[in-house]
């Protein structure tokens, strides 16, 4: 399971085709998602997804967008999944769902176009970040802060050099600060290995850097999913 994605022998044409892959949680939100017409669509089943399963996709395409449950375990899920797949040098977006409702409630509450318009709306993932978070900012200050200890793990796992720097970019333009000090508080935040992705473990406070925070706060970049302003 750590190495196979369920449904990848139906949906690897259709990943192809797409130059995308839609990432699921379980076998009926599979099934209800390629029923809505999305034959791209694959899934984890019982398992984290894994580095393996970030470079079984890159065989097929750069793209992915991850719509798993709006529930404490799919944040945690999503989490982990889009550190594997930066760290897999896959393009990530994230689809957002209404809270309490996972893909296939969605399709069968609201029907196929809602599933479609929350994967055609789905939002790159550093740029969903920032969004959520400065969304939410009560400050410059506290915006500022939360980047640096939430979005800046998430750009540490970026493959992409070229990625990396355009990140720092927009990063830098939404703080107001220069592309030199984004530079500097990123390469103060040490990459996670592949056994703690994979496995959502976090690793142990250190004194050199912010990590004793960062990654556990990582769950509360997600958890803005259920943040909605209705």
């Amino acid at each position: 399971k750590s190495r196979i994605l369920y449904g990848f022998d139906k949906a690897k044409q259709a990943i192809r085709k797409n130059k995308c892959a839609v990432l699921v949680e379980g076998q009926m939100d599979l099934l209800a998602s390629h029923q809505a017409g999305w034959a791209n669509t694959v899934a984890v089943s019982g398992t984290a997804f894994t580095p393996e399963h970030a470079a079984q996709l890159r065989r097929m395409t750069d793209n992915l967008v991850i719509a798993l449950d709006p529930d404490e375990a799919g944040i945690k899920a999503a989490a982990r999944a889009a550190r594997a797949a930066l760290r897999g040098a896959l393009n990530v977006k994230v689809a957002e769902l209404p809270a309490g409702l996972d893909p296939a409630d969605l399709i069968r509450k609201e029907g196929a176009d809602a599933w479609r318009l929350a994967i055609r709306t789905s939002k790159d993932i550093i740029a969903f970040l920032l969004d959520v978070l400065e969304r939410h900012a009560k400050s410059k200050d506290a915006f500022r802060r939360s980047v640096e200890s939430i979005v800046l793990p998430f750009l540490a796992d970026v493959a992409s050099p070229i990625a990396r720097d355009s990140y720092i970019r927009e990063i830098a333009s939404r703080l107001n600060v220069s592309e030199h000090s984004v530079g500097e508080a990123l390469a103060r935040i040490p990459r996670a290995r592949e056994d703690e992705i994979a496995s959502g473990i976090e690793s142990e406070p250190s004194h050199t850097s912010v990590k004793s925070e960062n990654f556990g706060r990582v769950k509360q970049a997600f958890a803005m999913f259920l943040w909605q302003d209705s």
